[in-house]
């Protein structure tokens, strides 16, 4: 229905609810809501994306989007709702946790794209103190404070590390690193890979001449620093995070 009476004709997917491969305490009597392993309809032709969920526990789970990265025919996939920030009382999901996430999220396999929440925002809550909301929903601030959460920084900079580059069509290239790396790439065009404690990273028949970059996922900016040793780039340090990103920018 909404494919055919859009006329944007914008994409059309789906977002499910966390219980893709288990049986929710809240569905013990009906589990058609349940085992849906994120795929459902993917063969129809109004299908354009897959949107997982892995809930609110502040626990990092990539295993979701590397499965939907798998499936066939091929749709867009991405996590569409990780653990917001500050959820379960203020506690959960904290700065950069959301940024970790989003890269290991992005890398693992969600190339549509990161997504990002807050707690006390998507309630849209008027005070802090505002009644009716269940302790693991709730935090001690308004919408307007959630505006301010450190978390969102972190996942707005992936936007920024990919702004100008041409990343259609990546795809996890593993093969290219040994194994060793997450990679993203368009072979011959544009790569990138999440180092979560920087060090060296090794990119078999890397196009010679093609720029390459490090950008620092915490501060958000593109650092100058780092080493290039034919196929094997070391970024600035071997302690905090960094992103390698090679390819022509506009």
């Amino acid at each position: 229905m909404f494919e055919k009476w859009d006329a944007y004709q914008q994409p059309v997917g789906l977002h499910y609810n966390p219980c893709d491969d288990f049986l929710a305490a809240w569905a013990v009597n009906d589990s058609s809501h349940c085992f849906h392993y994120n795929r459902k309809h993917q063969a129809d032709q109004w299908l354009d994306f897959q949107w997982a969920q892995t809930g609110h526990d502040g626990k990092h789970l990539y295993h979701k989007v590397e499965r939907m990265y798998e499936n066939k025919p091929v749709k867009a996939a991405m996590n569409g709702e990780p653990t917001y920030e500050r959820m379960n009382e203020g506690k959960y999901g904290i700065g950069w946790w959301q940024g970790e996430d989003a890269w290991n999220q992005l890398m693992h396999g969600g190339t549509m794209g990161v997504v990002y929440g807050a707690a006390t925002l998507w309630q849209w809550k008027i005070t802090a103190q505002e009644q009716g909301w269940e302790p693991w929903t709730d935090a001690p601030f308004n919408w307007q404070d959630a505006l301010q959460f450190e978390g969102s920084r972190y996942v707005g900079a992936v936007a920024k590390a990919f702004e100008g580059f041409d990343f259609t069509d990546m795809e996890k290239r593993t093969d290219l690193t040994g194994g060793s790396h997450l990679l993203l790439a368009n072979e011959g065009r544009f790569y990138v890979s999440y180092l979560p404690q920087g060090g060296s990273l090794r990119i078999q028949r890397f196009p010679p001449g093609l720029p390459h970059y490090w950008f620092d996922p915490v501060k958000g900016v593109f650092q100058n620093g780092g080493e290039q040793s034919d196929d094997l780039f070391t970024a600035p340090d071997n302690k905090n995070p960094w992103v390698f990103i090679a390819g022509e920018k506009e």
